[in-house]
């Protein structure tokens, strides 16, 4: 079988078969049958591959979208709509009750204003506003209905048959297969393969095939909602005569796009997750984050973020960050029911079925768990890093970095962190050291020696730690959350030029704070003497 493209269309090329010898009578006429059937299905299978690319004249005459966009069209359509389906369920499931108990058969017309009061003003908005939570079966009646119209669409095209605009086949029966085979076959998969569930696809086959009443009413409410969105789609599908597929089919179809991004979509406008189980992905970043003091910034204050391990913004940033954690770590607590630390997610989805229906959730995805530290160490984080930033501002600025720190502690109470005039005179000694220690550490490593001996480096290092705990000074020190913040990192980072400081002016330093330490141990044994003895003369 030869196919070529002559003016778009796909065309048989003639002379496919030609009678071989002499043939009587019957044996020709019985060729010419063959061939003529022959003729028959390559022309029809002709005609489905033209309407599938799109180049059949007739569909361009009656402005009738491609395949791809009318089978993008029906599930699409049906995936907007599955919100709905629970609402034409509880219709269907009540009518079936109602209808088949004589007893409440009597009732019938006092109820049934009360069920389709309970069906559209209650059971549909719930579903839309809850939507998130639908999308495994949204998805599923949407690969469904599109399988089931391109079988229509293929027998349609190859036996002549316009079963597209019968309403009963193209609307009920479309949703009436779908109402069979996507509830049992299909939903469970896509929730465990989406969500990680375990379990859930047996769990909805044995019970969709198990509970007859359950598969009848499915069947009946796809029947019920694949002849309501029939009419919806009719025009979309066939198009609108002499007017162009694309500016009305085409546009349809990228407004439904639209909606099913918006309706299936979580954000913090439609909640379904408990407080302090969910935290949006754009404020992640501010639940690890301390304040830091931007070294060579002008004594300029920052927000930055543990987790991302980068700088976010201003100050206040961080006072929006402690609101989030402390929701989040309210909600970890341990209750008196669960001695188990709860988990946060930085999906909506995820936190609704971890809390209401499957704790396994989050084993399965663990690159959406949100870890809030513990409020005294991220305090602890801080000061250290404003420590560390302090000191290594003073070594980018010099004596200018000396009078922008010694403002640091007023600054500070601006943001409820209190940094005693301690710290800050500890920070000025401290410089001195880490300057040394610095250029004799770069030094060491840019030039393959040190001038300095191992010995003196030690005791430097752990006069500098004494003075400034937890700074951190190398590259060594540096953990995950703090890559590249340290001392050493910050100085490599902004080219710094040491001040040339000899090891001799820190001897001097310190025997001046040993001199001071015995200065201060003896007069504080001097009065101790004298006070004893003031005392045991009164005595």
């Amino acid at each position: 079988m030869i196919f070529c493209f002559v003016r778009g269309r796909i065309r048989i090329s003639p002379g496919l078969i030609k009678p071989r010898g002499n043939m009587g009578s019957e044996s020709l006429r019985q060729y010419r049958m063959v061939f003529s059937g022959r003729q028959v299905v390559q022309k029809r299978l002709a005609t489905w591959l033209s309407s599938l690319l799109g180049s059949n004249p007739t569909v361009q005459k009656q402005s009738e979208p491609p395949f791809p966009v009318r089978l993008a069209l029906v599930s699409s359509v049906t995936a907007i709509c599955t919100p709905s389906f629970p609402a034409i369920g509880f219709v269907n499931l009540s009518l079936r009750l109602f209808l088949t108990d004589p007893s409440l058969r009597a009732k019938f017309s006092a109820w049934i204003g009360s069920i389709f009061s309970i069906a559209f003003y209650t059971i549909l908005p719930y579903s839309y506003e809850y939507a998130p939570l639908l999308l495994p079966f949204a998805i599923g009646n949407g690969v469904c209905a599109g399988a089931a119209y391109s079988v229509l669409n293929w027998v349609e095209l190859v036996y002549r048959k316009k079963l597209s605009k019968n309403w009963l086949i193209a609307g009920g029966g479309i949703g009436a297969l779908t109402g069979l085979i996507a509830p049992p076959f299909l939903y469970g998969p896509i929730y465990s393969g989406l969500y990680g569930i375990e379990g859930i696809s047996s769990s909805i086959y044995q019970f969709f095939w198990y509970s007859p009443l359950l598969a009848q009413t499915s069947v009946a409410t796809g029947f019920a909602a694949g002849l309501a969105m029939y009419p919806m789609l009719y025009f979309p599908i066939h198009g609108i005569s002499g007017r162009d597929w694309k500016s009305f089919s085409g546009t349809i179809l990228l407004v439904t796009a639209t909606i099913l991004y918006e309706l299936y979509s979580t954000n913090d406008k439609k909640s379904i997750a408990p407080k302090g189980g969910y935290v949006n992905p754009i404020d992640v970043p501010l639940i690890n984050s301390i304040l830091r003091y931007k070294a060579g910034d002008g004594g300029a204050f920052g927000t930055y973020s543990l987790t991302t391990n980068a700088w976010l913004g201003p100050p206040s940033l961080k006072e929006k960050g402690e609101t989030i954690s402390a929701d989040v770590r309210e909600y970890q607590k341990p209750t008196i029911w669960s001695s188990q630390k709860k988990h946060t997610f930085d999906r909506q989805i995820l936190s609704f079925l971890y809390e209401y229906i499957d704790v396994s959730v989050a084993e399965k995805n663990p690159d959406n768990l949100v870890v809030a530290e513990d409020d005294r160490t991220l305090q602890k984080l801080q000061i250290a890093m404003l420590q560390t930033d302090c000191i290594a501002d003073i070594l980018l600025t010099g004596e200018q970095g000396v009078s922008l720190v010694s403002k640091v502690p007023e600054k500070l109470k601006d943001y409820g962190i209190v940094f005693h005039e301690r710290e800050i005179r500890n920070l000025r000694s401290a410089s001195l050291g880490v300057n040394l220690m610095m250029t004799h550490h770069l030094g060491y490593l840019k030039n393959g020696k040190s001038v300095a001996s191992m010995e003196e480096r030690q005791q430097l290092e752990q006069w500098i730690r004494k003075r400034v705990p937890g700074i951190l000074l190398y590259k060594s020190d540096e953990f995950e959350g703090l890559r590249g913040q340290s001392i050493e990192s910050q100085l490599e980072e902004k080219n710094w030029k040491p001040r040339l400081t000899g090891w001799q002016e820190w001897r001097t330093l310190r025997e001046k704070e040993v001199r001071q330490i015995v200065v201060n141990g003896i007069m504080l044994t001097t009065g101790v003497l004298v006070a004893s003895i003031f005392l045991s003369a009164r005595i």
